[in-house]
C-alpha cells in the first residue's frame, strides 16, 4: 500500500473531493482521487475509467485540465479534474513528467483518515505533449501584468460543471 507524505497530505487537507497530481522521487507522476468513504466500495475489481486533457485559451491563461471519471456506480460516477498552470514550474514538471510515463497509478484517497486505500493503473492522456506545448505557446501571447490562472480557472469551473462531463463523452 502506497504511503502519502506529509507534505502531500497538507496539500490533500485544502483540497476538497477531487484529485491531486504528485512527482516522486524517480519523476513518476502519481495521481491522488480524495473521496468520501461510501464511494470507496465501487473500487474493487475492474473499474471503466474515462478520461481526457485539453487546453482550452481562456482571454487570461490557458487552462490545462485532466478529466478522470470513474464509472463505479453508473448513475453516480466519481469525477475529478486536475488543473496544470504551465506558468507554474512545478506544474508543468507534472506535465513533463506524465508525458514520459507509461503508465500513471490513480491512488484513491479516503477524506477522513488521508490514507490510500485502492490504486487502479491507467494509461496517461493521449496527446499530453501536444496539449503542454500549445498551452505554452499562448500563454506566452498573454501579458504577464494580464495574465491569471485562477480566474481563467475559476471561469472554466462556472463555465463547465464538473457534474456536466458526463455528456461530454458523448460527444
Amino acid at each position: 500500500m502506497f504511503t502519502i507524505s506529509d507534505s502531500l497530505k497538507a496539500v490533500l487537507r485544502q483540497t476538497d473531493c477531487g484529485a491531486v497530481t504528485s512527482v516522486d522521487h524517480r519523476g513518476r507522476v502519481h495521481v491522488f482521487v480524495k473521496s468520501p468513504h461510501q464511494d470507496m466500495g465501487l473500487l474493487e475489481g475492474p473499474l471503466p475509467i474515462f478520461q481526457s486533457l485539453f487546453m482550452l485559451p481562456m482571454p487570461t491563461a490557458p487552462v490545462v485540465v485532466w478529466i478522470i471519471e470513474i464509472m463505479g456506480n453508473p448513475q453516480k460516477p466519481l469525477r475529478a479534474d486536475i488543473f496544470f498552470n504551465v506558468m507554474n514550474s512545478s506544474q508543468v514538471e507534472n506535465l513533463r513528467c506524465l508525458f514520459r510515463q507509461r503508465v500513471v497509478p490513480l491512488h484513491f484517497v479516503r477524506i477522513d483518515h488521508l490514507s490510500v486505500v485502492a490504486t487502479k493503473w491507467i494509461t496517461p492522456p493521449r496527446d499530453t505533449e501536444m496539449v503542454y506545448k500549445e498551452a505554452v505557446v499562448y500563454a506566452h501571447r498573454i501579458p504577464s501584468c494580464q495574465y491569471d490562472f485562477d480566474g481563467a480557472k475559476a471561469a472554466f469551473r462556472a463555465r463547465y460543471p464538473l457534474s456536466d462531463i458526463d455528456q461530454w463523452w458523448l460527444t
